[in-house]
């Protein structure tokens, strides 16, 4: 654990794609009056390309390692809400200073919500290729988006469930009821 006092701790916001941690987490930062960070957002500046020229252009290993550099530039500030990628916490590394500098909230929906909410999204590179650039919404394009989208999510689940404090489902619950649970949770104290 980190030394950190418990009020300049982290609070990290992981979980699959379309979970709803980019918009969770500005809602939670201005409840709590912390900064916000979207590490998206913070590897676009590092890098100056959007993350789906970065997979095409250095693969994902390469991206993983602009995420890990990105938040390594983040936890040295005060506490704040940060918003992970989807696959930022199976980077070592990256799981390594989340444990170390905060606590973590895995956000979860179920696969119709999350097709809902990212099914229109040409930047996500992992599911952009599978779903194809057909603007027609089809059952067929929701069946190949699970198919795929499972296969990801099954080998970080164990991963994500090990650097969980808290779970919430996101499914049923607009980004304020979300951040005011989270807000009520962050604030109650947990010994550390």
């Amino acid at each position: 654990m980190s030394v950190t006092a418990y009020g300049q701790r982290h609070l990290f916001l992981a979980g699959f794609m379309g979970t709803g941690k980019s918009a969770v987490g500005r809602v939670l930062a201005a409840k709590l009056a912390r900064q916000f960070y979207d590490l998206d957002d913070v590897v676009v500046a590092m890098t100056g390309r959007s993350i789906s020229a970065t997979f095409r252009l250095e693969g994902e290993t390469a991206f993983r390692m602009h995420e890990a550099k990105a938040l390594r530039s983040i936890v040295g500030s005060a506490g704040a809400v940060i918003a992970l990628g989807g696959g930022a916490p199976a980077t070592p590394l990256i799981a390594d200073i989340m444990r170390r500098t905060g606590r973590t909230v895995l956000l979860t929906a179920g696969w119709p919500v999350i097709w809902r909410r990212i099914k229109d999204d040409s930047s996500r590179p992992l599911v952009g290729s599978v779903t194809g650039s057909s603007a027609a919404d089809s059952p067929e394009r929701f069946e190949r988006f699970v198919m795929h989208a499972d296969l990801i999510l099954q080998s970080r689940l164990a991963l994500f469930n090990s650097i969980a404090d808290h779970v919430i489902d996101t499914s049923e619950l607009s980004c304020d009821e979300v951040a005011s649970r989270l807000a009520a949770w962050w604030q109650v104290p947990t010994g550390q």
